[in-house]
């Protein structure tokens, strides 16, 4: 099990610092989703929104990162971003 925090702000393209957090673009693509396992992705949705990190297994983190790359509704800005954060954690467990 590995700690992943989202809880930082989306950079732009030349690494500044926007308004938008991390935690809350996959919060919100979490919950807005209607396919996949509802409970889970609910309570992971929840938790960021909230602003708290994901425990995720290997498996959980797998789900994650396809979720992310293959969805159409966040710009590759913050896709690159939230997987560079899933692939440390990754690294890490």
């Amino acid at each position: 099990m590995v700690t992943i925090d989202f809880n930082r702000a989306l950079l732009d393209s030349k690494g500044a610092e926007t308004q938008q957090k991390l935690n809350e673009l996959v919060a919100d693509l979490l919950l807005t989703e209607s396919k996949g396992n509802v409970r889970k992705f609910y309570a992971w949705g929840i938790g960021l929104a909230n602003g708290n990190p994901l425990v995720l297994d290997k498996a959980d983190q797998k789900v994650l990162s396809e979720l992310i790359e293959n969805n159409e509704r966040l710009i590759i800005l913050a896709k690159g971003q939230i997987l560079d954060i899933l692939d440390e954690a990754g690294k890490e467990a």
